[in-house]
């Protein structure tokens, strides 16, 4: 027990430590609002960034009883590269997330690793495009002390080309590859017979977006789009898909009081083998918009429903089904008390419901409710901070599947 609290404090006095670290630079810092300068090499700028996550939560492994806590801290180093090219510009990133806990360290200490790429296109007469690439290596955390972290490798392909018309037509053609790679299948037992369950899967969706501007700052737009999803089954029937969705919505452009996105329409799943899930055939949406109610006074909602597959690493294993439909909104209201200081009110709610009675012959059915609060300072240009309290809370109709966590995040970031 002594040992346990030491390590708390150890990373405790680390966060403190960083913080005096801080404190001291404070003053000489230069103050505005433009771009960071970087490090510059000729063409190429270089900018440097480094963040630490002191946190707590009193249910690390997202338990329904016995919920056990835990102190941690994140180590956050990052470097950013940009260079033009021309009339295009070509960025690049890499940043390691190193975690590190004060309790359970051989399941929950771990190290992430994120690349990202991209290379955007800009064509004169209205023709651009952007191509990336962005590559993970990260793991699920356990959801008890008798599992292990999931490692896994996860790569994303995106292209995107756009042709802009008459200055009020837009037409868009997207394609991105997800593959998602697990380091080991995990066995799991349907009526006392096992199978070897693998979340590893990979998904190529093809979409067409067509656009027109009938205001000065709002377009109509139409989406049809198109995805397969190639899960590895190592035994039973196949749970490979092909899915569709057909959409309309508007789209807000910058400089108005509303920007983002609103859409929605019909989403569709059919699965190669009809013993691999049910059909699907529902409404879909998709929301991301931002309201800028006063200088000072700002609302971000986002929302969402759609098809999504059950796996074992996140907490939706095949035991329930092949399938649920995802259904929630997140509503975010942000104050500006100056450009330096802000504070934030966060409430969320979602809705899982299973499609399918799964092995225990009733089909499960989750909703996820939470809140919280943050204040953010920026410091100095380069320098930022933000307080974050969240609580969740998951009610199902399968008992064990009830957890409730409270987190409380201290967040620092420095980059040049």
């Amino acid at each position: 027990m002594a040992l346990i609290h030491q390590k708390k404090r150890s990373i405790f006095i680390i966060g403190l430590l960083l913080l005096g670290l801080f404190s001291p630079i404070v003053a000489f810092g230069e103050v505005g609002t433009k771009e960071l300068a970087g490090i510059r090499l000729g063409m190429l700028r270089f900018h440097p960034n480094f963040g630490v996550t002191q946190g707590y939560t009193d249910n690390a492994f997202l338990e329904h009883k016995n919920e056990k806590d835990s102190y941690w801290a994140t180590f956050s180093p990052g470097l950013k590269m940009i260079t033009p090219i021309g009339r295009h510009t070509f960025e690049a990133s890499y940043r390691a997330d190193i975690m590190r806990y004060a309790n359970f360290e051989d399941l929950l200490n771990t190290v992430d690793h994120t690349v990202n790429t991209a290379l955007t296109l800009d064509f004169a007469g209205g023709l651009g495009a952007k191509l990336a690439y962005d590559y993970k290596r990260s793991s699920i955390s356990p959801y008890s002390l008798k599992e292990e972290r999931k490692y896994f490798h996860k790569h994303s392909v995106t292209a995107n080309i756009f042709y802009v018309f008459a200055n009020r037509y837009k037409a868009e053609l997207n394609y991105k590859h997800d593959s998602m790679d697990f380091k080991k299948d995990y066995i799991w037992f349907p009526h006392g017979v096992p199978f070897i369950q693998s979340d590893s899967y990979k998904k190529d969706d093809v979409s067409t977006i067509l656009s027109y501007r009938f205001l000065p700052k709002t377009s109509l737009l139409f989406e049809f789009g198109y995805y397969n999803l190639n899960n590895v089954d190592p035994t039973g029937p196949s749970t490979d898909s092909k899915n569709y969705r057909v959409w309309v919505g508007l789209r807000w452009k910058p400089g108005a009081k509303l920007v983002g996105t609103l859409k929605g329409g019909y989403i569709a799943r059919r699965y190669d083998e009809k013993a691999g899930g049910h059909d699907v055939d529902n409404f879909g949406l998709y929301c991301d918009l931002t309201y800028d109610l006063s200088l000072f006074d700002h609302f971000i909602l986002k929302a969402y429903r759609d098809v999504l597959d059950t796996y074992i690493t996140t907490k939706t294993n095949p035991y329930y089904g092949s399938n649920y439909i995802h259904t929630g909104f997140e509503l975010t209201y942000r104050h500006d008390f100056t450009y330096k200081l802000s504070s934030s009110l966060h409430g969320l709610y979602n809705n899982d419901n299973f499609t399918e009675a799964g092995v225990y012959n009733k089909e499960r059915t989750d909703n996820r409710g939470g809140f919280g609060a943050s204040i953010n300072y920026k410091i100095r240009r380069w320098l930022t901070c933000n307080l974050n309290y969240l609580y969740i809370n998951n009610d199902s109709n399968f008992d064990v599947e009830d957890y409730r966590e409270n987190r409380l995040m201290l967040f620092i970031a420095t980059s040049y």
